[in-house]
């Protein structure tokens, strides 16, 4: 079974793919408890400001430019404004690379503005600093993902299979 490495769910639901012909996504409550299996880290984002804590390990969070905190789907959420070059982050860690391995990474997101969102990334502007990033694309409408086995050439992937996602 692959190792899950990075998450950032808000709370413990667990997506499911409906059994319907429409395919209708659906989620059920994880009353199992299966969710934090193998989780690396896991990030609720409902921290008032400061440091946003690691839920699963040591991993947590430095706030870059006050990010702020805004009524969330379930508690509340990180808002991060993006003319402040508001962000979150942490240093490199082994524990948060992926190299060539399976991963998983999830994230719940409001967008408002401007024309890419960055959501979730280990990916620097250095050709050998490459390892992932989850956007969003205003100029498509599609979520994009980039990895990379090896730190440079990324791979891109778009999300047309799902259509344009609900803003």
């Amino acid at each position: 079974v692959p190792r899950q490495r990075l998450t950032s769910v808000p709370y413990a639901y667990r997506a499911g793919v409906a059994e319907r012909l429409d395919m209708t996504p659906r989620f059920e409550v994880d009353t199992a408890g299966t969710l934090p299996n193998g989780l690396i880290a896991y990030w609720k984002l409902d921290e008032a400001g400061g440091t946003r804590d690691d839920q699963k390990g040591p991993h947590d969070l430095t706030d870059n430019n006050t990010v702020t905190q805004t009524v969330g789907k379930k508690s509340s959420a990180a808002q991060f404004t993006r003319t402040n070059s508001e962000y979150l982050s942490i240093a490199d860690n082994p524990d948060l690379s992926t190299g060539d391995i399976d991963f998983t990474i999830a994230a719940w997101v409001y967008m408002h503005g401007g024309s890419e969102h960055g959501i979730v990334a280990k990916y620097g502007n250095a050709s050998n600093n490459r390892e992932y990033m989850l956007t969003y694309l205003d100029t498509i409408g599609r979520f994009h993902f980039r990895a990379s086995a090896v730190g440079i050439n990324a791979t891109s992937i778009a999300a047309d299979s799902f259509g344009a996602a609900s803003l």
